[in-house]
């Protein structure tokens, strides 16, 4: 069985559809975070405020996200205190950005090692894209940091 017939017949499985019956972008699923199952509107109705079910709760919020360079590795639901992470060095602004998306003290050391010890934009690069960061975002970061120094 070829690699592209067994990887085939894999997405075929994760969408739950028979991968015998040909493909069809119709039939394909809606890419993640979405859900598979489709529902059909309802008639909506208010309910007296004694009726509330867990239906009608509003869904958790999530607080933020947790991550490293090579993406989002947790979701924080409930308001705790955040994990206090010794600043970069980097500046203020680096630091906030960290902060606000979760970034964890291992991904912060990659990108201040990044910063301080290659020598261009390239060398950047290459280096946290070789700890997961997508290209784009490690240019990104090589624009804020050179905006900020």
């Amino acid at each position: 069985m070829s690699c592209g017939k067994v990887f085939s017949n894999v997405v075929y499985a994760l969408a739950g559809l028979d991968s015998s019956r040909g493909f069809s972008t119709k039939d394909f699923p809606p890419p993640f975070p979405h859900s598979v199952t489709r529902t059909t509107p309802q008639a909506t109705h208010k309910a007296p405020a004694h009726e509330v079910n867990a239906s009608s709760r509003p869904p958790t919020a999530l607080v933020r996200y947790t991550r490293n360079l090579s993406g989002i590795i947790g979701v924080v639901t409930t308001a705790t205190e955040p994990v206090e992470i010794a600043p970069t060095g980097l500046g203020d602004d680096i630091d906030k950005y960290f902060n606000a998306h979760g970034y964890d003290a291992g991904s912060r050391l990659h990108v201040m090692h990044a910063w301080r010890n290659n020598h261009g934009v390239q060398d950047f690069i290459v280096y946290l894209c070789g700890k997961g960061v997508v290209k784009s975002e490690a240019e990104w970061l090589w624009n804020f940091l050179v905006e900020r120094s």
